[in-house]
């Protein structure tokens, strides 16, 4: 009987302490060589229980791994990165290693709010790749959103002499290590759940080679039979690097989500838009800066209460659709309908509209994305027989950060070509199709 074999060790790696065990026995011709390591930092704990197969030929292993972390500290250090999740993170499967591939199937990722099951593959070939295969994965939303109702004393655009001066965030695209990397990461299944109610269910496919980020085919498909499609690629082969963004919903069901996620089941509504830029730069404000392409959204029948469009509206959105022209607690909506043109970072509107069951408001908005600054005019119409004064119509200026109103100069517009009374959403398109913000 082959003797034990017993090691224990302690490490210094990177400041972080270490403690290895390993335990086995002395290798015999032709049978393969059981071992168990074990490895203990301050938050993580990883072991590995299996078989060298041929220790006299080469190093081939194959066995069970089982990683558990209680914090993410130990691998922010070793990665370098600073990274600040709390949760706990436990990841097992079967490992089969040697000097040229490594393949780690069976695997169970489990993390509060999330389970996942999949396949990842490494080949050292004169390319290493790295392919990852998720078959299911399940995300608990409410591990994440913590929803906090907001009363009238919120924080709203422009309320705060504190404001920030810039709202879009700002980040790099790091060229250098898309170019370095060689992987490719499909997900088969992504259900998306909140409070055990199932909101998307997401499949898709990310790679990465010889500099170009990849995400394509993006798909994503709800209960009630909305569905999404998306697709983006990031060229950081060429200086600066180029993007193109493609997204396209249609009939996603806002009020159901806000419904399941606990926020209101008073909204009622459904959104189809479509998205399409094409950029370059090597920031994110940059790439918005340098944007061209367009958006559409249009809302169909719905209803908001008024109360929602005080507290969380938003300055512009309460533009479009002003609680101070409402009687009502909730307002009925026939469509909402946006249409942008970008060029060179101007964001500049050709249709913007909201109908109601009492009136309509027709709008005209340019977005500057280099400076974040604002314009614009928003012109609410009575759908009664007879003209009267809604209310004068609202200038709108400075930033995202802090957006201005006034009472436009022109005093009261009459919107001639809108036909008062029209009640079909589809008539109010075709007549604010060429609406500009002088007529």
């Amino acid at each position: 009987m082959a003797s034990p074999i017993k090691i224990n060790s302690k490490l210094l790696y990177e400041e972080i302490p270490f403690q290895l065990s390993v335990s086995s026995h002395q290798p015999e011709n032709d049978k393969p060589l059981a071992i168990n390591i074990k490895l203990f930092a301050s938050d993580l704990t990883a072991e590995f229980q299996g078989f060298w197969q041929n220790p006299f030929q080469g190093f081939n292993i194959t066995g069970a791994l089982d990683l558990h972390i209680a914090e993410m500290t130990v691998i922010s250090k070793l990665l370098k990165q600073k990274w600040s999740y709390s949760q706990p993170l436990q990841i097992s499967g079967q490992l089969a290693y040697d000097i040229r591939k490594a393949e780690f199937f069976d695997v169970l990722l489990e993390t509060p709010g999330m389970g996942s099951a999949g396949v990842i593959k490494y080949n050292r070939d004169s390319t290493p790749r790295w392919d990852l295969n998720l078959k299911k994965t399940v995300i608990n939303t409410e591990q994440f959103i913590k929803y906090k109702k907001k009363d009238k004393k919120s924080h709203t655009a422009g309320s705060s002499a504190a404001d920030v001066k810039r709202i879009i965030p700002d980040f790099s695209i790091n060229g250098e290590i898309l170019k370095k990397l060689n992987m490719a990461i499909q997900s088969d299944e992504l259900e998306v759940m909140y409070n055990d109610e199932l909101i998307t269910t997401v499949k898709g496919k990310l790679s990465i080679a010889n500099g170009v980020y990849k995400v394509s085919p993006f798909e994503s498909y709800s209960p009630t039979g909305s569905d999404s499609k998306a697709s983006l690629i990031i060229d950081a082969s060429v200086d600066p690097p180029a993007v193109e963004l493609f997204w396209q919903m249609n009939q996603m069901d806002y009020g159901l989500i806000l419904k399941n996620i606990g926020i209101s089941g008073d909204i009622i509504g459904k959104l189809n838009l479509k998205l399409q830029l094409m950029s370059c730069g090597t920031t994110l404000r940059e790439l918005l800066g340098n944007a061209d392409g367009n958006l559409e959204m249009v809302t169909d029948k719905g209803r908001i209460p008024k109360r929602y469009l005080e507290l969380w509206g938003g300055g512009l959105l309460r533009l479009l659709i002003p609680t101070t022209w409402f009687e009502k607690d909730i307002t009925d909506m026939n469509c909402t309908v946006c249409r942008f043109i970008f060029d060179d970072g101007i964001m500049q509107s050709n249709l913007l509209l909201s109908d109601t069951e009492r009136i309509t408001v027709a709008g005209e908005l340019t977005l500057d994305l280099k400076t974040e600054k604002i314009s614009g005019v928003f012109k609410p119409k009575s759908k009664q027989a007879s003209f009267f004064k809604l209310g004068t119509p609202i200038q709108v200026s400075g930033s995202l950060a802090k957006i201005r109103t006034s009472s436009a100069e022109s005093g009261l517009v009459t919107l001639g070509k809108l036909i008062v009374g029209a009640s079909n959403p589809s008539t109010i398109i075709l007549i604010f199709g060429d609406l500009g913000a002088s007529e």
